[in-house]
C-alpha cells in the first residue's frame, strides 16, 4: 500500500485538485492522509466533506495551530501504514501513473530507498502557460549532490516506509525542512533510483509552498540555521570528506547564512554558525571568518552581521 500525506494551510480550492490527483492514481491499494496546519479558513469543511466522500481512503488530522510543514509531514508519517511513502505539497499534482511506476521499480530494486522521477514545473496564475520539466538526476545516492542543492522537489520521490523509520522524524521548521530530511535519508545509505518521464506537477505560486518565506524572512532564516549545519553533519555520516570541494562550497555558504542571521536580529543562531564554520573550514583562504571571529564577541553578533551585509553590499556595487 503507497500512503500519501499531504500538510494543508489555508488552501482549500488547491487541496482539493491534490487529493483528486490521489485518488486517480492507477495503482492500488492506497491511504491518503491530510494534515491541516491550524487553518483559518474554509479549509477543515473542505477537508470534512471530501474525507465522507472518500471514506474507504482518506483520514483528516488537524493542528489547532500551525506547526509548520515538517510538523505537519510528521504527524501524517506516524499515522500512515503503507509500505510506500508520498508526501504532497497541498498545491502540488501527482501523474496518475507515478504510483504503479515507482512501485514497480522499488519492488525490482531492492537495494534502493526511494526513486524519483521528472516534474513538470507549472504556474497557477496563468503568467507561464507552458510547462518546464524539472528533469530527475541520475544519482546512486544523495550526497554529495545534496550539499548543493535539492536535486528533485517535494513530489518527486516515493519512499520506502522503513527507510523514513530508519530516517527518524521530520523536524517542526518552516524552512528547508525537506533539504535537512532527505539529507538524512541519505546518510541512511541506501540507494536510489529513478523512473523515466514526468511523476508529478510542482505548481508555483506568488506565497510558493506551506514552507513559502515572503514575509516571514527571520522565522525562514532561524530554521535555515537549524538545517543547514544538520545537512554537513549528515553530508559526514554518509562518507562524504570535510576536504571536498562540495562541502567546503557548503561551508562558505554557512560562513553567509551565519552574516544573514545576524544582521535580522538571530544573534544565537548568528554565532552558532559561525562556530561551525570554525571547525568545518580549511586553514586556506580564512582570513574574513578570522577576523569575523575576533569580532563577534567584541561588537555583538547582530551588529557584527549589519557590518558585514553593509560590506557585502558594496563589494557587490564596486564589481
Amino acid at each position: 500500500m503507497v500512503s500519501t500525506i499531504i500538510p494543508v494551510h489555508n488552501r482549500p480550492n488547491l487541496v482539493m485538485e491534490a487529493v483528486a490527483s490521489v485518488l486517480a492514481q492507477t495503482y492500488r491499494p492506497i491511504e491518503l492522509i491530510v494534515v491541516d496546519d491550524g487553518s483559518t479558513d474554509e479549509t477543515p469543511m473542505v477537508l470534512q466533506r471530501l474525507g465522507a466522500q472518500h471514506p474507504e481512503v482518506m483520514r483528516v488530522a488537524s493542528h489547532p495551530a500551525s506547526r509548520g510543514p515538517g510538523a505537519a509531514r510528521e504527524t501524517g508519517r506516524r499515522a500512515a501504514a503503507g509500505s510506500y511513502v508520498q508526501y504532497l505539497d497541498s498545491d502540488d499534482l501527482l501523474d496518475p501513473t507515478k504510483f504503479e511506476r515507482q512501485v514497480a521499480a522499488l519492488e525490482t530494486r531492492p537495494e534502493w530507498g526511494l526513486v524519483i522521477g521528472d516534474v513538470a514545473i507549472r504556474r497557477v496564475d496563468g503568467s507561464q502557460p507552458s510547462s518546464t520539466i524539472r528533469s530527475a538526476p541520475q544519482l546512486e545516492s544523495g550526497f554529495p549532490a545534496l550539499l548543493a542543492d535539492r536535486p528533485w522537489e517535494t513530489v518527486a520521490p516515493l519512499y520506502r516506509a522503513s527507510v523514513l523509520e530508519r530516517a527518524g522524524p521530520w523536524l517542526p521548521l518552516f524552512n528547508e525542512e525537506d533539504w535537512e530530511y532527505d539529507g538524512r535519508i541519505a546518510a541512511v545509505g541506501r540507494g536510489m533510483g529513478r523512473v523515466d518521464g514526468v511523476v508529478g506537477i510542482m505548481r508555483r505560486r506568488a506565497s510558493d509552498h506551506l514552507s513559502g518565506v515572503g514575509r516571514r524572512i527571520r522565522r525562514s532564516l532561524a530554521s535555515r540555521a537549524i538545517a543547514r549545519p544538520l545537512l554537513l553533519q549528515h553530508a559526514l555520516r554518509a562518507g562524504v570528506t570535510r576536504e571536498s570541494a562540495e562541502f567546503q562550497h557548503a561551508v562558505r555558504f554557512l560562513f553567509l547564512l551565519a552574516r544573514q542571521c545576524g544582521a535580522a536580529g538571530l544573534p544565537r543562531a548568528s554565532r552558532r554558525l559561525f562556530q561551525h564554520v570554525a571547525a568545518w573550514g580549511l586553514p586556506i583562504g580564512r582570513q574574513d571568518i578570522a577576523w569575523y571571529g575576533r569580532l563577534g564577541p567584541v561588537v555583538g553578533w547582530r551588529t557584527l552581521g549589519v557590518l558585514s551585509a553593509t560590506v557585502d553590499r558594496l563589494r557587490g556595487a564596486l564589481r
